[in-house]
């Protein structure tokens, strides 16, 4: 079996958090499927020491391949407070703004016009937004799509958002909350599986 993974990281090395969890998960799945991965590279989730070559070298002692796309450093204040305005006014949440790349969605559209997949794994909710590729090339319609979620972010935020002290803060936390929670009810009952951390998580998911 063939699994596209689309990540949001080269998750390497795997050293605390999301780079531990997706590290191991790519790692298991590689025992039983030919795993290739398409990521995107985030210079800031790795040490200095670490270049994303030594990332790509790292994956393919178990991944039959590994692509990436260099995703523009989330410390621009300009970029970011576009994205955090954007999110502001419009309904999509940053996560999604953050990761919309017209290269990211150039490079998949490419991969899957030559080599036939079983399964793809969307590594976090604002990757979902490429679902729509895979669809319309009409890749293998019994091709699998698998959402991952490293907690449940609609719920994440409201909890930041009742600690918070600043007003403004805690409107944009809400507002982004509500626009999250809009993105899991949409892109949640579309994919074929939702990989949860915990069986309390899935209990929260249930409640969408």
């Amino acid at each position: 079996m063939k699994v596209l993974w689309l990540g949001h990281n080269l998750a390497f090395p795997p050293k605390g958090g999301a780079l531990q969890r997706n590290y191991n998960l790519l790692l298991e799945v590689s025992k039983q499927c030919e795993v290739h991965v398409l990521a995107f590279d985030q210079p800031a989730t790795r040490p200095s020491t670490v270049t994303a070559d030594d990332c790509v070298k790292a994956l393919t002692k178990f991944c039959a391949t590994v692509e990436w796309v260099q995703l523009s450093s989330p410390s621009s204040r300009w970029r970011t407070s576009c994205r955090i305005l954007g999110s502001w006014f419009g309904s999509d949440p940053y996560e999604t703004r953050w990761l919309r790349h017209s290269e990211m969605a150039d490079r998949l559209y490419s991969f899957l016009s030559h080599v036939s997949i079983d399964g793809i794994h969307f590594n976090t909710i604002g990757l979902a937004q490429y679902l729509p590729i895979v669809r319309r090339l009409g890749v293998n319609k019994r091709m699998a799509a698998v959402l991952n979620h490293h907690d449940v972010q609609s719920a994440q935020l409201l909890r930041r958002a009742a600690h918070e002290t600043n007003y403004l803060s805690q409107a944009l936390l809400k507002r982004e909350a509500r626009n999250v929670r809009r993105a899991e009810q949409f892109w949640c009952p579309l994919m074929d599986l939702n990989l949860t951390v915990s069986e309390e998580e899935k209990s929260l998911w249930m409640t969408l």
